[in-house]
């Protein structure tokens, strides 16, 4: 598991930080809305103190022995990674990628010849440290705790612990989305879970109790959970699978408070 560490204070004047996870891109693939992953990626470039998490599956990278159809992709799949690049580069100059993950479609490629797509294309925007093939844990440091101070009288940072993957499988129901993406407090304790995969808009929320051993307390915190929707209009193998259509008109819109520890969701 990658784990990155990133103070946001000075960035963001103390301001509370937005995050808009982008994910299921499916760059190459003929359903896949340009103009859709224009206006998310124009409202990262524009929008103060936000920021994204690439969360797999910007390319389509289809193969032979692929779901997707091979011959029906509108662009090789070293087009798929300049047109990313091109895309992501304002937000990477800009320092507003926080990590890159992986997606199931690029490691189509990684497994057939082994060539990772994903790893070329952090390394391409100058960012290869934010990339992982796996799961990423981010400690966020955002503004101040006003309730908690150290003993040289200064106060503490609030800092929030975010776990991503793109994810896999789900099912075909609601239902199962949500148990897979919740199962992924599994793995790390965290306070925002962000999946992709499932091309489904997901947000919930739990409690639980943590424990701190310095201290012999607990403490009941809760816990965000969002999945994010695609950026493909229906047709292809989904269609011909009998899979739903899903929405992709609400992108979720994660934000980080800067005053007091609490994640509120938009979509």
């Amino acid at each position: 598991m990658l784990t990155i560490k990133r103070d946001l204070r000075d960035e963001t004047n103390l301001e509370d930080v937005k995050i808009l996870p982008l994910a299921d891109f499916h760059i190459g693939d003929p359903n896949a809305d340009i103009p859709l992953i224009k206006r998310l990626i124009k409202q990262v470039e524009e929008t103060d103190n936000m920021y994204t998490i690439l969360n797999g599956d910007l390319m389509n990278t289809a193969i032979n022995s692929s779901c997707s159809d091979s011959y029906s992709e509108v662009m090789k799949p070293s087009e798929q990674l300049k047109r990313c690049v091109d895309y992501f580069g304002g937000i990477a100059e800009q320092g507003k990628i926080l990590a890159i993950t992986d997606g199931n479609h690029e490691r189509r490629i990684s497994r057939s010849v082994g060539v990772d797509m994903t790893e070329l294309l952090a390394a391409q925007l100058g960012v290869p440290n934010l990339y992982t093939a796996g799961d990423v844990l981010l400690f966020l440091q955002v503004g101040y705790d006003p309730r908690k101070w150290n003993k040289k009288g200064k106060r503490r940072p609030l800092i929030y612990a975010v776990f991503a993957r793109h994810g896999a499988g789900g099912g075909a129901l609601k239902g199962g989305k949500v148990n897979r993406l919740q199962r992924f407090s599994d793995v790390a304790d965290a306070d925002l879970y962000i999946g992709s995969h499932t091309h489904d808009d997901i947000v919930m929320h739990d409690a639980i109790y943590r424990v701190s051993r310095q201290t012999g307390k607990v403490r009941l915190c809760d816990r965000t959970y969002v999945n994010t929707p695609a950026s493909l209009n229906y047709g292809g193998y989904g269609e011909i699978a009998g899979y739903r259509p899903q929405s992709n008109k609400h992108w979720p819109v994660i934000t980080l408070h800067s005053r007091e520890h609490l994640i509120t969701v938009e979509v």
